[in-house]
């Protein structure tokens, strides 16, 4: 512990004797808090990833393609069920290398290899990629918003049509799929020095050696805008304005034709609010994070306490990628009844399997 401590100290090297005691305290408490966070992340992105497909299902329903909403429901649903499944294959390298580690000394470790930085490089940029889903949500905020205040004009209408959701939502597609290419350049995988085993290391062959990598992150002020703070901002309008609007019943002068209409119209407003805020928490947080990573770029030490934070958070993300099924479940009848026709099969083959025994023992 001691040794972990004044190694610590060196990324704090400048500060004063009193602020690098806090700082380094802080540091370690980051560092602990992140291992944690990582196998509760693991856990929720297992079983997220296994909600979201059965949310898929439900989202296909016919029942449930009748309505514009469900369109951009279904492009979250299917960034956050590819975004989990890469994160659940990233976890299991990495704990398959703490597993390694418990067993194997660290100095008969070899580094992690070119092939699979880069594969990790690779799935972090398509990650970070899918992170369009926070545009989906944008956009469907700001048409329930635009519908709940101007419910009878034409151009507003004809925008929560079926194709016409859909032709945003391919539009957002296209408009962000260049950005890719900043989430892949900013991490850099640059080659330090080479690694050969020690002679008692077992396994390795008389002349193996390989070269040992070190991963930096670079953030690219694109990438923070496009993916963290435009979103955070559109997110924060368009919540702001959709409890304004529901709050003065400005829902009142929507065209519907009875009252059971009018309760669904509200019913989804407030889904869609909901789903807006829970995308606005975690980008809003990681968007300022990544922004003071900025002003604090010089100390090795604050900038890996800021990444960290961010990695924690992302336990936030992960969250929020996990109930949908959940929150939809709760707030909205139509999903509601969509999942129970969907599974009374289920219920009605063991009901009729029930009626039989019960008829076969009074015989």
């Amino acid at each position: 512990m001691n040794n972990q401590v004044n190694e610590t100290m060196i990324l704090f090297e400048n500060f004063s004797e009193e602020s690098r005691n806090f700082w380094v305290f802080i540091y370690l408490k980051v560092r602990c808090i992140r291992f944690y966070a990582d196998f509760v992340s693991f856990t929720i992105c297992f079983v997220g990833f296994f909600a979201n497909i059965v949310h898929l299902i439900i989202l296909s329903q016919k029942s449930m393609r009748n309505l514009s909403v469900n369109v951009f429901f279904i492009g979250i649903a299917i960034c956050d069920t590819i975004r989990l499944l890469l994160i659940i294959i990233s976890f299991i390298i990495y704990f398959y290398y703490i597993f390694q580690a418990s067993f194997i000394h660290e100095k008969c470790t070899s580094p992690t290899s070119h092939s699979m930085l880069l594969l990790a490089v690779l799935s972090s940029s398509i990650r970070n990629l899918l992170k369009i889903s926070m545009w989906f949500a944008s956009i469907m905020g700001v048409f329930r918003a635009l519908f709940i205040r101007y419910p009878f004009n034409k151009i507003v209408i004809s925008l929560m049509t079926i194709k016409n959701s859909i032709r945003t939502s391919i539009l957002i597609t296209l408009l962000i799929l260049p950005f890719w290419y900043t989430s892949f350049i900013k991490i850099r995988e640059n080659p330090k020095w080479i690694w050969k085993p020690p002679s008692d290391c077992p396994g390795f062959s008389k002349n193996f050696t390989q070269i040992v990598y070190i991963v930096e992150k670079i953030v690219i002020l694109v990438d923070v805008i496009v993916f963290k703070l435009l979103p955070s901002i559109i997110l924060t309008i368009t919540a702001i304005l959709l409890t304004f609007q529901l709050k003065k019943q400005k829902i009142r002068s929507i065209p519907v034709w009875n009252q059971q209409s009018k309760i669904q119209t509200t019913r989804t407003t407030k889904l869609v609010i909901i789903e807006t805020v829970m995308f606005l928490i975690p980008t809003l947080i990681k968007g300022t994070l990544y922004l003071s990573r900025f002003f604090v770029y010089k100390c090795v030490g604050l900038t890996d306490i800021i990444d960290n934070l961010a990695i924690i958070f992302t336990l936030l993300t992960n969250i929020n990628g996990s109930i949908h099924l959940l929150i939809c479940y709760l707030m909205a009848t139509n999903y509601r009844n969509a999942a129970k026709q969907l599974f009374r099969w289920k219920g009605n083959k063991k009901n009729t399997i029930l009626i039989q025994y019960i008829k076969h023992f009074q015989k």
